[in-house]
């Protein structure tokens, strides 16, 4: 099941991108082996906790994403870039928090009604 899917930092008027994803939604197999692979640390509460010694889980978690990209229509707003592709937006580092939003998506479920 593909799901278009609106970032956080496409939205809102003080949003730096603009567009959308298509992602490739986690069968139940996947996103458990995820979870089990990615090695975070959870909380209480079920949570994943935050933290600096939680980047190579993160880190881990993004290169596993990719192949969840079926389409790219990003655009920066600012310098007008276009990113067609998970690699465009992986070597550009305004792009890591849609890149790290959509991993851990991938791991806690995408919410219905997001674009």
């Amino acid at each position: 099941m593909a799901i278009k899917y609106v970032p956080t930092q496409c939205r809102g008027e003080n949003a730096i991108f603009e567009g959308s994803l298509t992602i490739k939604a986690p069968t139940f197999n996947e996103r458990y082996t995820y979870i089990e692979e990615s090695n975070f640390k959870y909380d209480a509460d079920g949570e994943i906790s935050g933290g600096m010694d939680q980047l190579p889980a993160i880190r881990k978690m993004v290169g596993a994403s990719e192949k969840h990209y079926a389409k790219v229509e990003i655009k920066n707003k600012e310098t007008s870039q276009a990113y067609k592709s998970f690699a465009d937006m992986s070597i550009d580092s305004a792009c890591d928090p849609i890149l790290i939003e959509i991993a851990m998506n991938l791991l806690n479920g995408f919410k219905a009604g997001n674009d």
